[in-house]
């Protein structure tokens, strides 16, 4: 038997059959057709017991708007139902009629409550984590620089007692490479995400990146530009012709200066404006709920004015360092070491240059801007690591020079032995000469080339000038 819901809807469905039928043969043909019987079916309508009965023109089937609905909640019927049995009841809580809804009753859903519950598909949401490519190549950057630091730093260590190494002050070698080693850590650093740490951990590390970075170069830059401003202190001086020695402390001030500048930037930045992690939504599906997410480290406030100011103090101190390797240019130092350090800082530059406003241009995809920011600070520590050390240890496997104490030439003086060759920076006055015991740079001449070679061309001709009067002599004194 047909149940209660469906009987209004059985009944009308015969009354549109037999209407249609009525019509179609009204024009005294007694047979019908199927096609001619649909045509009068789909024209049919009628008010019923369901309301207006309203058929689609095309398909024929009942408008949705013209149907009885009705809403049935199943709910426990508390006077049947006891400890052993649980029986339910069908209470009718709204009714759908001649495009109407009339609500009787709240209808009670499973948890005992009329609240709504969300009856949505499981949330299924891609989170766009760093790519393991670009961690193991990250990975791979860390290691060589790391590899290169110790080496270094072990190579320093190793040939402390020797000309090449005390030339260069090992203090300053180690800084380098101290610098070298901090920014390297930042690549690691910047590779963290929810992934790998909790959103706490996150945000540590958001934080801790730009120390890392920030202090690195820092100390990488202080170290280059006090070399390169010792050796501008010798050439200021240069024209007294003296031995000029000078201590950490004339060179520490503006070190000092630089890496405080840094540290109160940093600390002022942290303490008002810390960065945080935060997901961002980068799609969503067609319920507004995310479907496609990523993290990045994220700040409130202003942070542009913080960065303005640490990119000014730095890019101070590599326009100080390439000021004194400027000023130095025609002053040839032992090992060429000003002449490197001018190659790092360009280098460096160049780096900057080209790497940060493809940084810019990679923001909106992570990956990019992670691999471009990696590959900035990778290249900067190779590139320092290599023009300092390389031309050292090179030198330092070179064999001897065979005539160390050879007449030498500097200034328009002429010179000979070891005490008088060389102009020195260094902290031990007591030490002289070119043995390994002696610290400092020693500067053979504060000309430049073409100056050098024009002298020699003077000398030259007022050598042969001379060599003329004595032959001139001779012939005389021959007669």
């Amino acid at each position: 038997p047909l149940k209660s819901g469906y009987i209004s809807f059985a009944y009308e469905a015969a009354i549109v059959a037999g209407l249609a039928a009525c019509r179609a043969v009204q024009d005294g043909n007694l047979t019908l057709d199927g096609p001619t019987h649909f045509e009068h079916i789909k024209e049919t309508s009628f008010a019923s017991m369901s309301g207006t009965v309203e058929l689609d023109g095309v398909t024929g089937s009942r408008d949705a708007l013209s149907t009885l609905f009705k809403v049935v909640n199943h709910i426990e019927d508390d006077v049947v139902s006891d400890s052993t049995m649980v029986q339910f009841k069908t209470v009718v809580t709204g009714v759908f009629q001649n495009s109407t809804w009339e609500n009787s009753e709240k209808y009670i859903f499973n948890d005992g409550t009329s609240a709504i519950p969300e009856d949505l598909p499981v949330l299924n949401t891609q989170q766009n984590y760093f790519n393991q490519g670009l961690r193991i190549g990250s990975w791979a950057m860390v290691a060589v620089v790391l590899l290169l630091s110790i080496s270094c730093i072990v190579w320093t260590h190793n040939y402390r007692h020797k000309r090449v190494v005390r030339a260069s002050q090992p203090i300053f070698l180690f800084m380098i490479c101290a610098g070298v080693v901090i920014c390297a850590t930042a690549i690691p650093v910047n590779m963290i995400d929810d992934s790998v740490a909790s959103t706490r951990g996150c945000d540590i590390a958001c934080n801790a990146f730009p120390w890392l970075l920030s202090l690195g170069f820092s100390i990488i830059f202080a170290a280059l530009y006090t070399k390169t401003y010792r050796i501008s202190l010798i050439l200021n001086s240069s024209v007294r012709f003296r031995r000029l020695t000078v201590t950490y402390r004339d060179v520490l001030k503006p070190m000092i200066v630089h890496l405080g500048a840094n540290v109160i930037v940093l600390l002022i930045k942290t303490i008002l404006y810390p960065l945080h992690w935060e997901i961002y939504v980068e799609t969503v599906d067609m319920f507004g709920r995310p479907a496609e997410t990523f993290g990045r480290c994220s700040g409130d406030g202003e942070r542009l004015p913080f960065v303005i100011v640490l990119l000014a103090i730095n890019f101070f101190a590599m326009a100080f360092a390439m000021l004194q390797a400027w000023k130095t240019r025609a002053m040839s130092t032992e090992y060429s070491e000003s002449r490197y350090i001018a190659i790092v800082m360009i280098s460096i530059f160049l780096v900057a240059f080209v790497g940060c406003p493809v940084l810019v241009l990679a923001y909106d995809n992570p990956d990019a801007s992670i691999f471009v920011g990696n590959a900035i600070v990778f290249l900067t520590c190779c590139s320092t690591l290599l023009w300092i050390f390389v031309p050292k240890i090179k030198h330092q496997l070179d064999p001897p020079d065979p005539h160390p104490n050879a007449s030498t030439m500097f200034g328009g003086v002429h010179g000979s032995g070891m005490d008088s060759r060389f102009f020195e920076i260094r902290g031990d006055a007591n030490n002289v000469g070119q043995n390994d015991s002696v610290y400092g740079t020693r500067v053979t001449h504060i000309h430049t080339l073409e100056e050098l070679e024009e002298e020699n061309r003077e000398l030259e001709q007022e050598n042969r000038g001379l060599r003329f009067l004595l032959s001139q002599q001779q012939q005389q004194q021959q007669q």
